[in-house]
C-alpha cells in the first residue's frame, strides 16, 4: 500500500506546487495591474509633486548609467562622453522641481477665526430651531404671525411659502415657524427637500421627529405614512416641504414627478377629514411649476394659503444689525448705518435690502483681523470696499485665503460640482464619493476631501454638511452649497475670464451641430486648444439637451488626441533607436560597406582595389569582393583572388558556396601570368576540400579534383592533390584518397631535382602529412615508402641536401605517427632505416628530436630512452634524456616545450 499511495502523493505535490504557482501569477498581474492604474491616476491627476517624482523614478530607473549603458551594448554602441554628468544633473533638477512644488503647495498655518458657534451672524447658512429667540429679533414678527395665524386656521389645508432666493425662507420656517406652531397647538414636521424621493423624505423626517414606538413597520406610502402620524397624537400636524424647487430641478421630466403628485393628489381629494397641512416653500422663479400640482389637486390658493417673503426694507434692516452688533458686542454707529443701508445696501430696483447681503456684510465686518476693524462704522465700511459686488468679493476673500492657486482651484470646483449652472440652482447634497465620482479626472479624492474639509469650516462655511439616508436607510453625510445666491458671483470668479466660458460654451453648441449634421464627421473634432479651452470651463457650460452628443463629440475629439500622442510617443521611440542604431558598430560598418561599394565601381588605382576586396572577404561579402577584383588590372591581384576562395570555404550554405567557386574558377582561369593562375587554381581546390569535407560532400571533393588536375604545375599540383586526399581521409573515404596521394606522389617524382628541389620537397612534405591521416595503415605505409623514394632520389650537396633532408624528414614524422597511432614495431624500424639514410648528423639528429616530441605523448619512458641512443653526440643524447624527464615529471608543459623548441628551430 506505501508503494500505490506514494504516486498520489507525488502527484498532489505536484498540483500543489502547480497551484501555488498559478496563485503567484496571479497575484502578480493583479499588482501589476494596480501600479498601472495608479500610474494613469498620477497621469491624469492634478499633483505636480507626485508627476515629478514618478518622472524622476522612471527617468533614473531606465536611463541611469549602468542600465542604459547594457541597453547601448546591444545595439554596440555607447554612452555619450559625460553622460553619467548629465545624467546626474537631469534626475536632480527633476527632484528640486518636485520639492518647489511640494513647498508651494503646503498649507500655511493660519489662525482661525472661526464664526461658527455665533448665534447672530450666520454667513450664507440659515438660521435653525436653536434661533427661535434671536429670530424674533430680527424684524419677521409680522410675517411669522400672519403666516401661523393662517395655518392654524381650521379650513387650512395647503400653502405656498415663497420668495427671491436669498429673503431668508429656510430660515423663516426653521428659526421661525417651526417652534413658533407648538405654541399654536400644532405638531411640525420639517423636510428639506434634496434629489431625495420626497416621500421617502417625509418618511425619514416623521420618524426622526415624531419618533413613532413602531419605525420598522411605519408606512410607505404617503396617505398611509400622513394616517399613521394623525393617530400618534390628537394635535393637528403641520408638513414644512422646504425648497421643493429641488423636485422639480431634480425630475424635469413629468413621469418622474406623476408619483409623489398622485400621493398628493390622494391625500388632498380622499383625506379630508385627516388632521394633516402640509406648506411649501418655493422660490419665486419655480412659483408656476405648481400650476401642474394645483390642476390635479383642483385647488386654486387664495390670500390666505399663499405667503410671501419679501426683502427687508432699510429701516429694518439697520435694525438687524443693531441687533447683530449687540449679539456679538461689536461697536455700531446707528447713525451711519442707517445712511448706509439706505444709500448703498438697498437695491436700486425696489429700494429693499436682501437679508442674504446684511450676513453677508456682518459677516464680512466680524471676520476682521484687528479687534478695531471689526466694526459697524464708516471706517470698517470703507476698508471692505462698499457694498458694489458684496457677494462677489465676499466669495473672492473666502478663496483669497487658500494658500495656492491649485487649492484655491480646488474649491471653486467642488463648489461649481454642488451647482446646477444649466437651471441656476443647487445640485443636491452630494456625498464625498459622489463628489469624487462627479470631479474625476479633475481633482484627486486627497484635493476634493481637503476642499470639503475647508469650505465647510466655521470661519467659511460655503457648503453645509447635510445628514441623509440611503436606499437602505443608513445615515449618510453629504454637502449642499450654502447658499444659491452664490450662484451668480461663483459663476463670475470660476474663471478669470467669463468670456472665455462663453466662447467655450458658444463653441461647443455650434461644433456640435456641425458635427451632427455632416454625419459626425472627423473634420468637425475639436482641436487640442479648443478642447482644453472647454474642459477648463466644463463647470459653467450648461450642456442642454444636447448633453450626450456632446459629450460623444468630446470623447471622440480626446481619442483622436490620445491616437496623436500614441504616433508621436512611437515617433520618438523610433527616432531614440534610429539614434542609437546610427551610432551603433553594424549600422557604421553598415555604411563604410556602402562607401567601398561605391569606391570599388569607381576607383582604378589596383593597390586600393585590392584592400577593398579583401575587406569584402574577411567581411563575409565574396560576390561583392569578386566584383571588386574583376577590376584590378594587376597580375599580383591573385593573392586576393586567394583570399576569396579561402572565404567561400567557411560559408554555410553549399548552394551559394559552390556558386560562388564556380565563378572564382572562371576568374582564376582568365589571369594571364601562369604562376599566379597555378597559385590561384591551388587555392580554389583546396577551398572546395575544405567545403566538402565541411558539408561532408564528395561532389564538392570531385569538383576540387577537377581544379587540382587542371594545374600544369606538378609542385603547385601535387599539394593541392594532397590536400584533397587528406579530406577524402576524414571523410573515410580512404580508397579515393589512396588514389590521389599515389597521383600526387608521381606528379612530385616529376619535379626536376636541380631547379625545384625546395618545390619537390615542400610537396613531399604535404603529401607525407596527408598519408599521416590515412586509417589504412598499410597503404599508408605503401605510399610514404613511394614518396621515401622519391626523396631518397633527390640529389645535391649543401642546400639541396637540407631539401631532400626536409622531404625525408617529413616522412620519416608521418611514419612515426602511423607507428605511434598503431603501436607498430615495424613501422618504427622503417623510420629508423630513413634516419641512418641520411647524409649528415645534423638532419638524422632533427628527425630523431621530431620523431621524440611524436612520442613524448605516449609517455613510454623506456622506448623514449632507448630512441636517445640514435643521437649522433652526448650533447644531443643529453638534451633528449632532459625532455623525456620534464616529460615525465611536468605532462602539462609538454605542448609548451615542443612549441618552444619548433620557436628555436625555425
Amino acid at each position: 500500500m506505501p508503494d500505490q499511495e506514494a504516486p498520489k502523493s507525488e502527484s498532489t505535490e505536484k498540483l500543489v506546487e502547480g497551484s501555488g504557482k498559478t496563485e503567484a501569477i496571479r497575484k502578480s498581474v493583479e499588482e501589476s495591474d494596480k501600479f498601472v492604474e495608479w500610474v494613469v491616476k498620477v497621469l491624469r491627476g492634478k499633483k505636480l509633486t507626485t508627476k515629478l517624482l514618478l518622472l524622476d523614478v522612471a527617468l533614473f530607473t531606465v536611463f541611469n548609467p549602468v542600465v542604459f549603458g547594457k541597453i547601448l551594448e546591444a545595439f554596440d554602441t555607447k554612452p555619450p562622453q559625460h553622460y553619467a554628468f548629465y545624467f546626474s544633473l537631469v534626475i536632480g533638477a527633476v527632484f528640486v522641481a518636485a520639492a518647489i512644488a511640494a513647498w508651494r503647495t503646503q498649507p500655511k498655518d493660519k489662525p482661525r477665526r472661526d464664526l461658527a458657534e455665533r448665534s447672530a451672524i450666520k454667513g450664507l447658512l440659515p438660521y435653525g430651531k436653536d434661533d427661535a429667540t434671536l429670530f424674533t429679533q430680527l424684524q419677521r414678527e409680522q410675517d411669522l404671525a400672519t403666516c401661523a395665524e393662517a395655518i392654524t386656521a381650521s379650513d387650512f389645508r395647503f400653502g405656498v411659502l415663497c420668495g427671491e432666493s436669498g429673503n431668508g425662507k429656510t430660515s423663516f420656517l426653521q428659526a421661525g415657524l417651526w417652534p413658533k406652531l407648538p405654541e399654536q397647538k400644532h405638531r411640525c414636521v420639517y423636510v428639506k427637500c434634496t434629489e431625495l424621493d420626497p416621500i421617502e423624505a417625509i418618511r425619514q423626517a416623521i420618524l426622526e421627529q415624531l419618533a413613532p414606538s413602531d419605525k420598522a413597520q411605519f408606512p410607505l406610502s404617503l396617505p398611509e405614512m400622513f394616517e399613521a402620524a394623525a393617530r400618534l397624537d390628537s394635535k393637528p400636524l403641520v408638513v414644512i416641504l422646504d425648497q421643493l424647487e429641488q423636485f422639480f430641478v431634480h425630475r424635469p421630466r413629468k413621469k418622474d414627478r406623476a408619483p409623489f403628485i398622485a400621493a398628493m393628489e390622494v391625500w388632498f381629494k380622499q383625506q379630508v377629514t385627516l388632521p394633516v397641512k402640509i406648506l411649501i416653500s418655493l422660490r419665486s422663479d419655480f412659483l408656476d411649476r405648481l400650476i401642474e400640482m394645483q390642476k390635479l389637486l383642483g385647488y386654486s390658493l387664495g390670500p390666505h394659503q399663499s405667503f410671501r417673503l419679501e426683502k427687508f426694507a432699510p429701516a429694518q434692516a439697520a435694525e438687524i444689525f443693531r441687533v447683530i452688533a449687540e449679539q456679538e458686542k461689536l461697536e455700531y454707529d446707528s447713525g451711519f448705518v442707517e445712511k448706509m443701508v439706505a444709500d448703498q445696501l438697498a437695491s436700486a430696483t425696489d429700494g429693499l435690502v436682501s437679508p442674504v447681503d446684511i450676513q453677508v456684510l456682518a459677516w464680512m465686518i466680524a471676520g476682521q483681523k484687528l479687534k478695531e476693524e471689526r466694526a459697524f462704522n464708516e471706517k470698517t465700511f470703507r476698508n471692505l470696499g462698499g457694498v458694489e459686488g458684496l457677494l462677489e468679493r465676499f466669495l473672492t476673500r473666502a478663496l483669497d485665503a487658500r494658500e495656492t492657486e491649485q487649492r484655491r482651484q480646488a474649491a471653486v470646483k467642488v463648489l461649481l460640482a454642488l451647482t446646477d449652472l444649466d437651471r441656476n440652482t443647487r445640485a443636491g447634497v452630494l456625498t464625498k464619493t459622489e463628489l469624487e465620482e462627479k470631479l474625476q479626472g479633475h481633482l484627486s479624492p486627497s484635493e476634493i476631501a481637503d476642499a470639503i474639509e475647508w469650505l465647510s469650516r466655521g470661519d467659511v462655511r460655503l457648503i453645509a454638511p447635510v445628514k441623509r439616508k440611503n436606499a437602505d436607510s443608513k445615515e449618510i453625510e453629504g454637502h449642499e452649497l450654502a447658499h444659491e445666491r452664490l450662484i451668480p458671483a461663483l459663476r463670475r470668479i470660476a474663471g478669470k475670464q467669463l468670456s472665455d466660458a462663453d466662447r467655450a460654451e458658444q463653441l461647443l453648441d455650434r461644433r456640435t451641430n456641425e458635427w451632427l449634421g455632416s454625419g459626425r464627421h472627423s473634420r468637425y473634432l475639436f482641436s487640442w486648444a479648443e478642447s482644453r479651452l472647454i474642459n477648463k470651463h466644463r463647470q459653467l457650460i450648461a450642456w442642454g439637451k444636447e448633453r450626450q452628443a456632446k459629450e460623444a463629440l468630446l470623447a471622440a475629439s480626446q481619442r483622436r488626441f490620445y491616437w496623436r500622442y500614441a504616433t508621436a510617443g512611437l515617433v520618438t521611440v523610433l527616432v531614440f533607436i534610429g539614434w542609437i542604431g546610427w551610432n551603433s558598430n553594424a549600422w557604421q560598418t553598415w555604411l563604410i560597406k556602402r562607401d567601398l561599394r561605391s569606391y570599388g565601381s569607381s576607383l582604378n588605382a589596383n593597390f586600393a582595389l585590392g584592400l577593398i576586396a579583401q575587406a569584402f572577404v574577411y567581411a563575409g561579402d565574396s560576390p561583392q569582393a569578386l566584383q571588386v577584383w574583376n577590376r584590378i588590372s594587376d597580375d599580383s591581384s591573385v593573392y586576393t583572388l586567394r583570399a576569396i576562395a579561402e572565404s567561400i570555404a567557411k560559408l554555410n550554405d553549399k548552394e551559394q558556396a559552390s556558386m560562388l567557386l564556380v565563378e572564382v574558377v572562371k576568374t582564376a582561369q582568365s589571369i594571364s601570368n601562369n604562376d599566379s593562375k597555378v597559385y590561384a587554381l591551388r587555392a580554389i581546390a583546396e577551398s572546395y576540400a575544405k567545403l566538402g569535407e565541411t558539408m561532408k560532400d564528395s561532389k564538392l571533393l570531385t569538383e576540387a579534383v577537377k581544379t587540382a588536375q587542371s594545374i600544369s604545375v606538378d609542385d603547385e599540383k601535387a599539394v593541392a592533390l594532397s590536400a584533397i586526399a587528406a579530406s577524402y581521409a576524414k571523410l573515410n573515404d580512404t580508397k579515393q584518397a589512396k588514389t590521389l596521394l599515389a597521383e600526387a606522389v608521381k606528379t612530385a617524382e616529376r619535379i626536376s631535382d636541380a631547379s625545384y628541389a625546395p618545390s619537390k620537397a615542400y610537396a613531399l612534405k604535404a603529401i607525407a602529412a596527408s598519408i599521416a591521416k590515412l586509417n589504412d595503415k598499410e597503404q599508408a605505409s605503401m605510399l610514404l615508402a613511394e614518396a621515401a623514394k622519391a626523396a631518397q632520389s633527390m640529389s645535391g650537396e649543401g642546400l639541396l641536401s637540407n631539401y631532400k633532408a626536409d622531404a625525408l624528414h617529413a616522412i620519416a614524422a608521418s611514419y612515426a605517427k602511423l607507428a605511434e597511432s598503431s603501436n607498430d614495431r615495424a613501422l618504427y624500424a622503417q623510420t629508423f632505416r630513413f634516419i641512418e639514410g641520411l647524409d649528415s648528423d645534423e638532419n638524422r639528429d632533427k628527425v630523431l628530436s621530431s620523431i621524440l616530441s611524436i612520442k613524448l605523448a605516449a609517455a613510454d619512458v623506456g622506448s623514449l630512452r632507448k630512441l636517445t641512443s640514435h643521437f649522433s653526440s652526448e650533447a644531443k643524447k643529453a638534451q633528449a634524456l632532459a625532455r623525456i624527464l620534464i616529460a615525465v615529471s611536468r605532462p602539462e608543459l609538454i605542448g609548451k616545450k615542443q612549441g618552444d623548441e619548433n620557436d628555436q628551430e625555425r
